[in-house]
């Protein structure tokens, strides 16, 4: 019973109202740069095997949603998450579906690469 409490609180924005829950690419679609509740299987990041940047760690983690699509999940404010607990499990995230510069940026002359990440904010164990 304690677990579905908060669970149950941790769906309610501070509007009192409900977040999104995404549990596929096309909601994350609908929801860019938006807050809201991201469900799916937490793994290590699986990188490119091939073009630019094809086996570099860029991340360390990511989620694998319902239609298999896997999307980097970073944590915001960084380290205060541990990720390692929740390796294979089915997890919600309370997080920004963030869409935007994911790499790179910081120069103008630099390469960049635009995508979607999780920017986490907490995260729950489902079942």
């Amino acid at each position: 019973m304690k677990a579905l409490f908060l669970i149950s609180i941790f769906l309610l924005n501070f509007n009192g109202e409900k977040d999104p829950v995404c549990k596929t690419y096309s909601c994350l679609e609908k929801h860019k740069n938006q807050k809201g509740i991201v469900e799916g299987k937490l793994q290590v990041y699986t990188p490119n095997k091939s073009g630019k940047g094809a086996g570099h760690m860029f991340w360390d983690y990511e989620i694998v949603l319902n239609d298999s699509i896997a999307i980097p999940v970073i944590e915001k404010p960084r380290h205060h998450l541990d990720f390692k607990s929740f390796l294979g499990k089915r997890v919600q995230m309370k997080c920004t579906f963030y869409y935007g510069v994911v790499i790179g940026g910081g120069h103008p002359e630099a390469q960049a690469a635009t995508g979607w990440r999780i920017d986490a904010e907490n995260i729950v164990e489902i079942k």
